[in-house]
């Protein structure tokens, strides 16, 4: 499940228009230190934690669109709402199926922005990136969040709740929020795609939650994993969060030089 952060509902970098209100400041479950619900009313599914295996697995296609899949997905995009998400994947309920949900309003109300996605493709990625802050509610949300790259905008396909094929370009939050999810029926977490200096700053709380694991879990990427991810992880350095956070030094407007004052001192004829 994504966790986006307030920066991320800006009228401006939103397509499709989330509440201009800032809900609160950040979207994951209302539990100290991220933890997650231990019961989700009408629902008996929980969420899955790193280091689950089930997390690093690229699962298994949906085949059957039928009333118990319709139903599964109206559970998840439920127990999504009770966790203050926006989005939440097969993976993150212990299903080894390629599929997920999204309502990038976050807003239960709004079911006109209800996404069912079933074995999709990202066939197509801006080489345009944006950079912003994201947690997920299977690594304690705000205790693992940072700061990661997102094409954006994609080109994607994928079967509805009714197995129709749909194809679509998505951009702004709804791109991020797709490829959050891709990423997660692809066996890759959010924080795999960290800065060096955020991913050393979790990791005192990536520690807690493989001690509480304990044997059998699957930590990280493999390399060959790694370097198919897209956009690639060389796209531009990745800003830690002390460092986006930081003030920033304003640059000395250039002297007016001949046309448009882009320097070179000469209009041309």
């Amino acid at each position: 499940m994504i966790a986006l952060f307030a920066s991320a509902w800006r009228p401006a970098r939103a397509l499709l228009r989330a509440p201009t209100r800032c809900r609160a400041t950040r979207l994951f479950a209302r539990q100290p230190g991220g933890r997650n619900p231990e019961k989700f009313e009408r629902s008996d599914l929980t969420i899955t934690e790193w280091p689950l295996p089930v997390l690093r697995n690229t699962n298994n296609p949906v085949e059957d669109f039928d009333d118990d899949f319709r139903s599964l997905c109206g559970e998840m995009m439920d127990v999504m709402y009770q966790a203050d998400g926006v989005g939440l994947a097969s993976t993150q309920v212990g299903i080894d199926k390629r599929f997920f949900v999204y309502n990038p309003t976050g807003d239960r109300s709004r079911k006109d922005f209800e996404v069912i996605v079933a074995n999709p493709n990202i066939f197509e990625y801006s080489e345009q990136t944006e950079t912003d802050e994201e947690g997920c509610l299977s690594s304690r949300s705000e205790e693992c969040a940072g700061r990661v790259t997102r094409s954006s905008w994609i080109w994607v396909e994928y079967q509805d709740e009714e197995g129709r094929q749909k194809r679509k370009k998505l951009k702004g939050f709804e791109a991020r929020v797709f490829q959050h999810e891709y990423d997660h029926i692809e066996g890759v977490l959010h924080f795999d795609r960290f800065s060096e200096k955020d991913r050393a700053r979790i990791q005192p709380t990536l520690d807690l939650l493989l001690e509480a694991h304990g044997p059998g879990g699957i930590t990280e990427l493999s390399d060959e994993k790694k370097a198919s991810l897209q956009p690639p992880l060389t796209a531009g350095r990745m800003p830690s969060m002390a460092e986006a956070a930081a003030p920033k030094k304003k640059k000395k407007k250039p002297v007016s030089a001949g046309f448009g004052g882009f320097g070179g001192g000469k209009k041309k004829r």
